[in-house]
């Protein structure tokens, strides 16, 4: 992956960042519910792919984690199915490094059989979300979608 890369998603995250507004109260509310059954001290594997939902919680999540005692540690499976795959890969770990969030990222190397990709995607992408919860000792799986997102 080449540097240029990796200092254009920090410069594009930076920047973000500083025009990122407060997150709404009904969301922190919601995302604050659904943390009530997670005990102080735990730690958890927030799955993000890069895309807004998933950033959205992991900016939510981070506010939420120091009142709570959380530890919330990022996983990114990069598919390397796509051209911008690597990009969305240094976006994510940008985003980790500007919170100074604890991320974890793998890439998939091989070839893929055109049949059944997206379920190929889903297996591939909780397998990594396994191995990184243990390597990384986390208790929780947090995952974020969109309304019309409910595939997983």
């Amino acid at each position: 992956m080449p540097d240029r890369t990796v200092a254009e998603a920090s410069i594009l995250n930076i920047e973000t960042l500083k025009r990122f507004t407060p997150v709404s109260d009904p969301l922190h509310a919601a995302v604050g519910q659904s943390l009530e059954d997670v005990p102080p001290g735990s730690s958890l594997l927030l799955a993000v792919s890069g895309g807004v939902d998933s950033l959205t919680l992991l900016h939510v999540l981070w506010e939420l984690a120091p009142a709570r005692q959380l530890r919330p540690v990022v996983g990114h499976f990069n598919h390397a199915q796509r051209e911008r795959s690597d990009w969305e890969a240094c976006w994510v770990a940008a985003h980790c490094s500007a919170l100074g969030a604890e991320c974890i990222i793998d890439r998939f190397e091989g070839k893929v059989v055109a049949t059944a990709r997206e379920e190929w995607a889903r297996q591939a992408r909780y397998a990594f979300l396994e191995r990184a919860a243990d390597k990384t000792d986390c208790q929780w799986l947090v995952t974020g979608h969109t309304r019309d997102d409910q595939v997983e």
